[in-house]
């Protein structure tokens, strides 16, 4: 099945749109990094724990713990 994400939104209630959008942002800002999170960049010898550093890690973490939170409230005002 074919998921209008147009369609998806538009369905958002209000109460949690803002949640939807700081959502949508911290996933595009950690998916981006992810490949190089995984495996570094081969192509300068670096490993990912030559590219990035605990603050790094710890900006991560306080996404990824935000994400959660957000998901949290908007499944609630979903019902789900």
């Amino acid at each position: 099945m074919h998921l209008n994400l147009k369609s998806f939104l538009n369905n958002i209630p209000q109460s949690v749109k803002h949640l939807t959008e700081e959502l949508a942002f911290i996933a595009e800002v950690l998916a981006s990094e992810h490949g190089r999170a995984t495996y570094g960049e081969p192509a300068k010898a670096l490993t990912p724990w030559e590219i990035y550093n605990e603050n790094d890690a710890n900006l991560a973490l306080q996404y990824a713990k935000k994400a959660f939170e957000y998901t949290l409230s908007i499944l609630k005002e979903l019902g789900v």
